[in-house]
């Protein structure tokens, strides 16, 4: 799987991910890092094949109003900023 993960979750999520096998990127390794905004990240992902990963409950609503065909939408809503991917 290809992951993207937001600007609200750890750095070391994305860094995580490729022992388990997957290829993961974060905000901050994007040209504007943090702040590139919700619709270049939808985009990146679509482009990618990649399913974001946020903690953001605005960037679902980003996502409704340009709804695109990416892979998917994974929103954290615990505190816990860790994810068990097998």
């Amino acid at each position: 799987m290809r992951f993207i993960v937001d600007a609200q979750l750890p750095r070391r999520l994305a860094r995580r991910l490729p022992a388990r096998g997957h290829d993961a990127l974060h905000t901050l390794d994007l040209a504007r890092g943090n702040r590139t905004p919700d619709l270049a990240i939808i985009e990146l992902a679509c482009r990618n094949d990649r399913i974001v990963v946020t903690k953001d409950a605005d960037f679902v609503n980003s996502h409704s109003v340009r709804p695109l065909f990416h892979p998917g939408l994974i929103q954290s809503q615990g505190e816990s900023h860790e994810m068990a991917v097998s």
